[in-house]
């Protein structure tokens, strides 16, 4: 008897087209763009609907030190060349290089305004990372010399001054003796709709000026200054200031009686005048010193003297150990917590030796735990230390 043919049953492509894409938005955008799309007409048209590039995610990287010029510089310009079809949709855009330092002074010219192409083709780009170090020889001469070309034109695009959001700039170099080219230019004040600059191993120019716009800064391992340049306190807008290893200054606290979240991290000590930050809701401080082996927080409770004038202060995040934690001070700490009526969530990094052993440690802890029920208590152990960096919902 002849096998039964049973009908065809619908295919991926009969779905709607708005179930469709977002089905696809689950995949890599590579495999969507390499793969997925050349399966058909329709879906290589759902591959390029706007939605699903909204976000562009690209490393740029040759396979080896001999020809890293010659391919970034087509992979660069494949990118642009994709950008003019498809850049109007690009809402945010990460762009990562890694350079081996072998490219010639042609071939760095080329990368950087294919990469400018990149960006110009992004008429309505709301988020922009660019990341140009950490390959092979990302502290050489030309690796540097790559991110300033970059750096200093690409503020120069209208497109960017107009609908620039977000920005993230990551320099990074191994010798720290070298001329930096890493140099925020000064052009990036013309960004008039900038709210977050995020700022990593790069050097501010003497007398920086950064948009009025600015709700955010992060400012990580600067080259220069170590210090928190007065030109950036009085930002009208700032709200959110996260620094590793910058110094913030007493002085300067006046001028920043807006800001309603504080970051501090690595070598900055806390400044006492507290007080002068009255709508601050979030407080984080940890502090350590190199080597890693010979990590020591400092006594938190001891350098936040003006914790009880925090009225508004909600969150407060503090690298502890056990060593402080004497019963004296960890009873006026206990009643400062329940007396605060603003506090919601405590986060302890808690250090993984100690004199008094975790045990102790973590009963103080439960103890307040039952003084405080309506408090949520965290605890994130600081074996590494980067966990609690990285843990979520520091956002």
């Amino acid at each position: 008897m002849a096998a039964r043919r049973h009908p065809a049953g619908p295919g991926l492509e009969d779905l709607p087209v708005s179930v469709l894409a977002a089905c696809l938005a689950h995949l890599p955008a590579k495999e969507r763009l390499t793969d997925v799309c050349l399966a058909s007409k329709d879906l290589h048209a759902v591959c390029h609907s706007p939605e699903l590039l909204r976000e562009v995610r690209v490393k740029l990287r040759g396979p080896n030190f001999a020809v890293w010029g010659q391919t970034l510089l087509l992979q660069a310009r494949s990118l642009a060349a994709w950008l003019r079809r498809h850049g109007g949709h690009v809402r945010s855009l990460q762009l990562l290089l890694r350079p081996w330092g072998s490219e010639s002074q042609e071939d760095r010219h080329g990368i950087a305004l294919a990469v400018l192409d990149c960006l110009a083709a992004c008429t309505e780009l709301q988020r922009l990372r660019i990341e140009a170090g950490g390959g092979a020889a990302s502290g050489s001469a030309p690796g540097v010399q790559l991110r300033g070309l970059l750096f200093a034109a690409t503020w120069k695009l209208p497109g960017l001054r107009q609908h620039l959001q977000h920005a993230s700039l990551y320099g990074g170099r191994w010798d720290w003796s070298s001329p930096s080219d890493d140099a925020l230019p000064k052009g990036i004040q013309r960004l008039s709709s900038l709210q977050s600059l995020q700022l990593d191993q790069m050097t501010l120019p003497p007398g920086v000026r950064l948009p009025p716009s600015l709700t955010r800064l992060d400012l990580s391992r600067l080259y220069t200054p170590k210090r928190l340049p007065p030109e950036l306190a009085s930002l009208p807008a700032l709200r959110r200031l996260w620094l590793w290893d910058v110094h913030l200054q007493d002085a300067l606290l006046p001028a920043m009686e807006g800001l309603t979240r504080l970051d501090l991290w690595g070598a900055t000590p806390l400044p006492p005048n507290l007080a002068s930050l009255p709508h601050l809701s979030w407080l984080g401080f940890v502090a350590y010193r190199y080597p890693f082996e010979e990590w020591e927080a400092r006594d938190p409770l001891f350098c936040i003297p003006g914790l009880p004038s925090l009225r508004h202060l909600s969150t407060l995040r503090i690298c502890t150990c056990a060593d402080w934690a004497v019963e004296e001070d960890w009873a006026a700490f206990a009643a400062w917590a329940g007396a605060h009526p603003a506090l919601r969530r405590l986060r302890f990094l808690l250090r993984g030796s100690s004199s008094e052993g975790p045990d102790e440690l973590h009963a103080k802890i439960g103890s307040l735990r039952q003084r405080c029920p309506a408090l949520d208590i965290e605890q994130v152990v600081a074996q590494p230390w980067q966990d609690y960096w990285e843990v979520p919902g520091d956002e």
